[in-house]
C-alpha cells in the first residue's frame, strides 16, 4: 500500500490505513527497533527495546518445531525471529504472513528480509481468507506437506482480528484429523502418513484409505493405490469446495461404520494411464500433464493411433 513518510535524525514515522502510527527506533544495542502507536493513542514496540536479536533469540527457543516442511509464521516485524527460525531451521520453508505493507516496507527498507529471499513467502496484507487461500495454495503446491505455526506475540497483539481466522483453520483441521482417529473402533491398526511418504509407502490389500484434505490429495493417494477403498473427509467444507469430498467429520463414523460393515457404496473410478517409451507408467486420475518439471505450461498436438 500506499504512505507518507517524514525522515528525521530520530527515525522515520508513517502513517497506515488502519491509523497505526509507525515509528523507526534504536535498541539500547544500536539494532533498529519499531514502536506502534494505534488508534487509542498507547504505544508499543514490536521487539526489545534493549536487544532484539537476543529477544529473538528467546522467543525460538520457547517454538516446538516437530519438523514439518513449511512454517507459517504470523507477523514480520523487523524480522529478528524469522532470521532466527531460518537459521535454525534451514530445511523448512517460511511462509511470512503480515498484515501490514507499511511494515513489510520498514523490514525490507531496512535489509531484514534480503537473506531470507531462497528460503521465504511473504503473504503481505489482503484479507485473512485471502491469506489462507495463499497459504493453501502453497501448501498444495509442494504436495499437502504439514505446517507449523510460529506467532510472533507483538504482531498477534497488534492485529489480533487478522490473525485469529487463520489460527482457527489451522486448529479446526487438527481438531477434525485427531476427531476421525479416535472414531476408529479400538483394536484396528491405523497410521497417519504424510502426503510426502506416499511414493514408498506400500498399502496392504485389505487396506481402507481415509483421506483429510482437499480433492487433490484424493487425486494424488489413487494413484498409489490398487484397488483399496478411499473414504474422502472435508477436513473444512467452509473453505473448501470438496467436489470429491463427500464426507465430513460429521458424517465420517457412521461412514466408517458401514463401510467395515462393507454396507457401505462403494463408487469405481477409471484411471488414466500414460507409458513412456522406455517402458515406465503413470497413473492419473483426472487428468495427465506432459511436459517440464516446473508449472510452466505447455501446447501439444495429440493423435490416436497412426499418423
Amino acid at each position: 500500500g500506499r504512505f507518507l513518510a517524514r525522515r528525521s535524525q530520530e527515525g522515520s514515522c508513517m502513517t497506515t490505513p488502519s491509523t497505526h502510527l509507525l515509528t523507526e527506533v534504536r535498541a539500547r544495542n544500536g539494532l533498529p527497533s519499531l514502536q506502534v502507536t494505534g488508534e487509542d493513542g498507547h504505544t508499543k514496540a514490536l521487539h526489545s527495546l534493549y536487544d532484539p536479536e537476543k529477544e529473538a533469540c528467546s522467543l525460538v527457543d520457547g517454538y516446538s518445531y516437530g519438523g514439518e516442511a513449511h512454517i507459517v509464521v504470523l507477523g514480520l516485524g523487523l524480522g529478528y525471529h524469522v532470521q532466527e527460525l531460518a537459521r535454525r531451521f534451514p530445511d523448512a520453508e517460511l511462509i511470512i504472513v503480515e498484515p501490514s505493507s507499511e511494515i513489510y516496507e520498514v523490514a525490507r527498507a531496512c535489509g531484514a528480509i534480503d537473506s531470507l529471499s531462497d528460503r521465504a513467502a511473504f503473504i503481505v496484507g489482503g484479507s485473512p481468507s485471502e491469506a489462507l487461500r495463499e497459504i493453501t495454495r502453497r501448501q498444495l503446491e509442494a504436495g499437502l506437506n504439514p505446517i507449523s505455526i510460529f506467532r510472533f506475540p507483538a504482531s498477534l497483539a497488534l492485529f489480533r482480528d487478522f490473525f485469529t481466522p487463520i489460527e482457527a483453520a489451522h486448529e479446526r483441521f487438527h481438531g477434525v484429523l485427531d476427531g476421525i482417529r479416535s472414531l476408529v473402533p479400538k483394536g484396528l491398526k491405523q497410521q497417519v502418513i504424510e502426503r510426502s511418504f506416499l511414493p514408498q509407502f506400500t498399502f496392504g490389500e485389505a487396506d481402507l484409505v481415509v483421506t483429510v484434505g482437499p480433492d487433490g490429495l484424493v487425486v494424488n493417494v489413487a494413484k498409489y493405490l490398487d484397488g483399496q477403498p478411499i473414504l474422502p473427509v472435508n477436513p473444512d467444507p467452509a473453505h473448501i469446495d470438496g467436489v470429491l469430498l463427500p464426507f465430513t467429520a460429521q458424517t465420517f463414523g457412521q461412514t466408517l461404520t458401514r463401510a467395515l460393515r462393507r454396507e457401505q457404496p462403494i463408487q469405481p473410478v477409471s484411471m488414466a494411464e500414460a507409458r513412456t517409451q522406455d517402458g515406465q507408467t503413470l497413473l492419473g486420475f483426472n487428468d495427465l500433464f506432459i511436459g517440464a518439471r516446473s508449472h510452466v505450461s505447455a501446447r501439444y498436438e495429440i493423435a490416436q493411433g497412426k499418423t
